[in-house]
């Protein structure tokens, strides 16, 4: 069977809803795609389930002659994440292994071993068999397919591939000081091109100070781009005279500031923001992505803000626009605005909810001590 038709029934089953367990992915999916590249499963000298390594057991190994080249774990549908991608490396670590591929039957992520950097920094290549086409069955065939892994051109493409996305990655992060740079030349090459396309729509050759100023003010917007704005500093006694009005006749809802230790206390049964909107809740980290989803909808909270750390770290993201820090680790736990872009951490105490929902709530220009109350439980 040709790997085009292997991908498309496995898409079939995968679509289907029958794959319940690894098992069922494992049979249905996986071992048609290995079929498909030469490997024959019945073969112990180039196949082998179940392979033992010093921490346990590696659920494909494949072999070429002088010994295992590939390493294959496999989850259940959907059940990729951080853990599983550990297990793996824990698995190839002193092994020699080159090429290691993390799948849940739809999802191939796919690793060079002993690659420098971080874990996720080692993936050259992510594929969902429902969103593949040729291109993809390409990269699988130069990289999984028995010959290619025998002969050790598998590896080579695969350090062809992670270079270039290294290169993709470091480019894209560095068109944000590109433009800062062009913006920031004085009378330089954007310069001439605004000039250009002036005289060019209408004729006229505009002022060099006014495109001087266009460019200056488009370059201090432009820098404001990803920074949570400045909290306004509020008079005191502005703050003295709402925090007196809280909820007046009403001593069941409480400040998210003055909530206190959440220790031994029920999650609060909803949650009333500056708009007089309530919103229930039914767990703790309901509070933090309820407090995202109304400043995202009153327009405090934008995609240009994202992502957004947690406080006195770099490294993790309490909101992205993918659910994965900035090392690259995946978020344990998370929450989805809707169908949007936008992923809130939700792995986090009680206590950290609380203290993180007030952080933000500030960072963004609301008061936590008016501006989001919460409603305890009777119980």
């Amino acid at each position: 069977m040709s790997l085009s038709d292997a991908r498309n029934k496995a898409v079939d089953r995968l679509k289907s809803g029958d794959l319940s367990n690894e098992a069922q992915v494992k049979q249905a999916v996986i071992l048609p795609i290995l079929r498909s590249q030469d490997w024959d499963d019945t073969d112990p000298n180039q196949f082998k389930p179940e392979y033992k390594v010093r921490k346990g057991f590696v659920d494909y190994a494949l072999f070429s002659p002088t010994g295992p080249r590939v390493f294959i774990e496999a989850k259940r549908q959907g059940a990729l994440d951080a853990k599983g991608e550990a297990q793996l490396f824990t698995y190839a670590a002193n092994e020699g292994i080159p090429i290691l591929i993390l799948t849940d039957g739809d999802r191939w992520d796919f690793y060079l071993s002993m690659a420098g950097g971080a874990v996720s920094e080692r993936c050259f290549l992510q594929i969902r068999l429902s969103e593949s086409g040729k291109e993809d069955d390409s990269h699988i065939c130069r990289v999984l397919r028995r010959d290619h892994v025998e002969s050790g051109s598998a590896r080579l493409y695969a350090e062809k591939l992670l270079q270039v996305r290294k290169n993709r990655d470091l480019g894209r992060q560095s068109i944000p000081e590109a433009w800062q740079a062009l913006v920031q030349e004085p009378d330089g090459m954007l310069h001439d091109l605004v000039e250009d396309k002036v005289f060019e729509l209408r004729g006229v050759k505009p002022n060099p100070d006014d495109v001087r100023a266009f460019l200056g003010a488009l370059r201090d917007t432009q820098s404001s781009i990803g920074k949570i704005p400045k909290k306004k500093k509020l008079k005191r006694s502005v703050r003295k005279l709402r925090t007196r009005n809280i909820e007046p006749g009403s001593e069941s809802w409480t400040s998210i500031a003055d909530y206190g230790s959440p220790t031994h206390k029920p999650c609060p049964m909803a949650v009333r923001f500056w708009d007089g909107i309530d919103r229930p809740l039914k767990s703790w980290n309901e509070i933090l992505v309820e407090v995202v989803s109304r400043l995202y909808a009153d327009g405090i909270l934008t995609k240009e803000h994202l992502p957004v750390a947690v406080p006195r770290s770099s490294r993790s993201y309490l909101i992205s626009s993918s659910p994965k820090h900035a090392d690259g680790r995946s978020f344990i736990t998370f929450k989805q605005l809707g169908g949007l872009p936008i992923y809130v951490s939700t792995n986090l105490s009680a206590k950290q909810i609380l203290r993180h929902s007030n952080w933000l709530l500030e960072q963004f220009d609301k008061d936590p001590r008016t501006d989001a109350l919460l409603k305890e439980s009777a119980s």
